[in-house]
């Protein structure tokens, strides 16, 4: 039978990370999203930069040599948003600690 393994509890993030970790903003509307067709699992920070990216791909056949320039906006854009939720998660973590030291 499989073992069953208790999770550890959810790190406790104060206010100002929680102020923080909603810090990002969407510089697009949902309908916007809706009328682009953008599914809603795409649907993040970097979102306003996949619209254009899927009009040339649509346009260009989605041959790998263009729209270039759109896949590495979007491409640095997923990668900024990557480096600042582990960067939140590192603070969240030393936060937790700072809460409930850990027993050894």
């Amino acid at each position: 039978p499989p073992v069953l393994v208790a999770l550890p509890p959810r790190p406790y993030l104060n206010r100002s990370l929680m102020a923080e970790l909603k810090g990002g903003r969407m510089q697009i509307s949902s309908e916007e999203l809706d009328k682009a067709g953008v599914d809603p699992a795409w649907r993040d920070y970097c979102a306003h930069l996949l619209v254009p990216l899927n009009k040339c791909r649509l346009v260009t056949y989605s041959m790998p040599w263009k729209c270039t320039d759109e896949r590495h906006a979007y491409e640095k854009c997923q990668h900024e948003e990557f480096l600042r939720r582990v960067e939140l998660a590192k603070a969240a973590k030393v936060e937790q600690e700072k809460l409930a030291p850990v027993a050894k």
